[in-house]
């Protein structure tokens, strides 16, 4: 049987831009009995609303219409996002995107409705919208003026994708903040695996998707990497949407020598899947998580991770621990109904949780940086930004912040997400954007919109009480005084006039032990 666990879409985006819709698929099954008797007590009140629309309704309706409405309905009516009706385009196109065949152009972003909003859970790497700085936990709340309040997945990616090189203007919700942003939209191919050889003979994978061929693809740069005798590994599985259970399972194979990898439960499955290969990496491995890493990464992830295979860094992952199947209709359409959840080896279910790393670690560049620390090398990271300006410098590449550092009472001040790219924090705002936790390491610390009180975490110090100088909203985005984050790095600070540099080694993170 084929077996797939992928965050896409039933819309035509993918990567382009992308749904998220969890697919369980096994073999076909006939649709559950219960409950006919009072579905057919049903019937005549249901035909007869439906013949009073047909004779009475002041524009008469199409009876299509009104069908699909009434599938709608009973899907909508379950208040579950990845339980969905597909017409036959839409299933076939459904299926493209679970292989991997993109075929539209678009932005770069990875969608699902939450609510009555349409939520970024993804950024897909080099893409428009990656290049324009948004990011996961993003609302997209209208595209060139017609609002999305309301909007499904779908309808949006309909209304946000286009034809190569045509403008699409979004209007963008970043905690209270609200912003428009025009994007070029481009053909966006993204390969299985890309993969290099990093400086001290580090092998870096990054897993883009768990595609349809991605066991085989992988089995491939092991072996490549293998006969270079490479000093550790690092697993770059953010922003992987997940794809098929079975991939997962062949890839983990690889590196768990026995032992349950994941397991299914359900009303009508019970489903283990193991590994007896006896294969084990003889070198560390590190693994690199976010908020984008879902669905079959993540059963890759806690298998890794429950059996100490790997160290993970990052952030919270997705939390995507529940499966569909897709179970043929009348007619040629196709419904994707949930029927089970999974479980990682030691018997967590991480739906609307997800799996916290072993260390918390942000950016684009910092989680690399760490890795590479971790796997023995003398690396740190080293970053200079000026007040005023949202441009600066980062180990040699340049650097974009979504606001300009500003000097407050004395005080350099980031935002929240220059403060995850300048220093590698996490920062998690509460949903009013009044108070933030700030993650680092297995340390954190909270900090409250205009109070200078705050509470460390951190081994002997928990529950800590000190001051701070206060945080404060500009352009409906928290700004963090730098000094606080210092305390939690460890990172050095020199300031030359406006600029200052920053260099964080990452001294005070190990990795745990096995």
């Amino acid at each position: 049987m084929m077996v797939s666990l992928k965050k896409t879409i039933a819309a035509v985006v993918a990567a382009a831009v992308v749904a998220f819709a969890a697919g369980w698929v096994i073999a076909p099954r006939v649709g559950a009995q219960g409950g006919a008797t009072s579905f057919q007590a049903t019937l005549p009140l249901f035909d007869q609303i439906y013949q009073t629309i047909v004779k009475d309704y002041v524009t008469p309706p199409a009876s299509s219409t009104l069908i699909q409405g009434a599938i709608n309905g009973l899907t909508g009516s379950l208040n579950d996002p990845y339980t969905v009706y597909y017409t036959p385009a839409q299933y076939q196109q459904f299926l493209n995107q679970l292989n991997g065949n993109l075929g539209v152009d678009g932005i770069g972003v990875e969608i699902n409705q939450v609510g009555h909003y349409i939520v970024i859970e993804a950024v897909l790497p080099g893409s428009p919208a990656a290049q324009a700085g948004l990011e996961a936990g993003d609302e997209i709340i209208g595209v060139n003026g017609k609002t999305l309040v309301g909007a499904t997945a779908e309808q949006a990616a309909t209304l946000i994708r286009g034809n190569q090189g045509t403008k699409v203007t979004i209007s963008v919700q970043r905690g209270t903040r609200i912003f428009p942003l025009t994007l070029t939209r481009e053909p966006l191919n993204l390969p299985t695996i890309v993969d290099k050889m990093l400086p001290g003979n580090i092998a870096y994978i990054q897993l883009n998707q768990v595609s349809q061929d991605a066991g085989v693809l992988w089995q491939a740069v092991l072996a490549k990497y293998q006969a270079l005798h490479p000093k550790g590994w690092i697993l770059d599985l953010r922003n992987d949407p997940g794809g098929y259970v079975n991939e997962a399972v062949q890839i983990a194979q690889t590196m768990i020598p026995s032992g349950t990898i994941v397991t299914f439960k359900g009303q009508i499955t019970h489903q283990v899947y193991s590994s007896s290969s006896g294969q084990s990496l003889s070198q560390p491995m590190v693994v690199l998580v976010n908020s984008g890493t879902a669905s079959a990464a993540e059963i890759l992830t806690g298998a890794l991770m429950d059996y100490h295979k790997a160290v993970v860094i990052g952030t919270q992952t997705f939390g995507k621990g529940i499966a569909q199947q897709l179970m043929p209709m009348t007619g040629g359409g196709v419904l994707k109904i949930t029927i089970a959840d999974w479980y990682t080896p030691s018997g967590v279910n991480i739906e609307h949780v997800g799996i916290s790393p072993n260390l918390f670690v942000s950016g684009n560049t910092a989680p690399i940086v760490l890795a590479e620390k971790l796997l023995g090398e003398q690396v740190s990271l080293a970053t200079t930004i000026t007040v005023g300006s949202v441009g600066g410098t980062q180990n040699g590449q340049p650097l974009t912040l979504d606001e300009a550092p500003v000097v407050r009472a004395g005080q350099l001040y980031l935002s929240l997400a220059g403060a995850a790219q300048v220093l590698g924090v996490d920062p998690v705002p509460n949903t009013a954007n009044t108070q933030v936790t700030i993650h680092y390491g297995a340390s954190k610390i909270a900090l409250t919109d205009n109070s200078t009180a705050a509470v460390l975490t951190s081994g002997s110090q928990n529950g800590v009480k000190e001051t701070q100088p206060a945080p404060f909203d500009q352009n409906g985005l928290m700004m963090v005084p730098v000094s606080a984050l210092i305390q939690l790095t460890g990172a050095s600070e020199t300031q030359s006039g406006s600029t200052y540099r920053f260099v964080n080694a990452f001294g005070s993170l190990h990795a745990p032990a096995p």
